[in-house]
């Protein structure tokens, strides 16, 4: 039986939502000394928004929490919840020095296991310390290791190697197990301009090319900047990109004012993201093929006839 249909049309999507027992800066209340998942679900569960994307730092043991209480609180429900999986890259090329973060979205269908296996094969290029200790993200283990680590993308590109298979790692085959989306605010690469040393802006592109889509807010010319397929130093030519923006939520607070809300507050600009498909991840990559016509960001429903 078809759970969608009506078929393809604007729907709210969120894919940067931190969940309670975030491995950083979990700023959600406890429940007797607990992550507070069932308050975490109810507010998703009632929330308009189609697709959330669930996401921790160097490991995905709060979305398998997620699902599993979500599953139990409304197992009629077709919410789609995403793993997704928020890196640390050992370069920066903003003025500031950040190191770019980088963001896995897997498909739902990711197994424990699975999840278990490719953060085994994930090496870090090594956390802080006396030793700059090089381990695994299944190994991290104190805040500290959390707060340090960073993986490449050579690193990366072996690990869902080893985890789905020689085929994974082509550019036509990876998305079937995950995208790559890239952050382009401040956390992240740089948007368009002659401005800056030559050799970040070489790394930017080379994480642009690797990407499958980025995240950044509406007030930026960023969308515009990743639909140009000449955007890339030299003549070198790529592929436009999705753009989506999240609530990136840390807390009940943050959850509660911007899932599916509009934020222009405190110095905080964060749009809704729509999405013209089936909540879905086959319909998340129809964005790929169609990032123009299936990704909006901004306040009202596109294409909304007015009464």
């Amino acid at each position: 039986m078809n759970k969608h249909p009506r078929g393809s049309e604007w729907r709210k999507w969120d894919l940067h939502v931190h969940a309670p027992g975030n491995k950083m800066n979990d700023g959600y209340a406890a429940n007797s000394g607990e992550p507070d998942l069932a308050k975490f679900c109810q507010i998703l569960h009632d929330s308009d928004v189609a697709a959330v994307a669930v996401a921790d730092y160097f490991s995905l043991d709060s979305y398998f929490a997620v699902r599993q209480k979500y599953t139990e609180m409304f197992p009629d429900d077709d919410k789609l919840l995403l793993p997704n999986l928020e890196l640390r890259l050992p370069v920066a090329v903003n003025r500031e020095g950040q190191n770019v973060n980088l963001h896995l979205i897997f498909r739902p269908t990711l197994t424990k296991d699975e999840a278990d296996k490719f953060l085994g094969h994930l090496t870090t290029e090594g956390t802080s310390g006396a030793t700059k200790t090089r381990t695994t993200c299944k190994d991290l283990a104190t805040s500290d290791q959390f707060n340090s680590a960073t993986v490449s993308l050579d690193n990366i590109e072996r690990a869902i190697k080893d985890t789905f298979g020689e085929h994974a790692v082509h550019r036509s085959e990876r998305p079937q197990h995950v995208l790559i989306v890239a952050s382009a605010k401040g956390d992240g690469i740089r948007v368009g301009g002659n401005n800056g040393i030559q050799r970040k802006r070489l790394l930017s592109d080379e994480i642009d090319k690797y990407s499958d889509g980025f995240y950044a807010n509406a007030s930026s010319k960023s969308r515009e900047y990743f639909l140009n397929a000449n955007r890339l130093e030299g003549d070198e030519k790529t592929v436009p990109k999705p753009v989506f923006d999240g609530c990136d939520a840390h807390s009940f607070e943050d959850l509660e004012t911007g899932l599916g809300k509009h934020i222009t507050d405190s110095g905080s600009h964060r749009n809704i993201t729509w999405i013209k498909a089936d909540p879905t991840f086959a319909g998340l990559l129809q964005t790929l093929i169609e990032p123009d016509e299936r990704v909006a960001i901004q306040v009202a429903e596109p294409d909304l006839k007015e009464p």
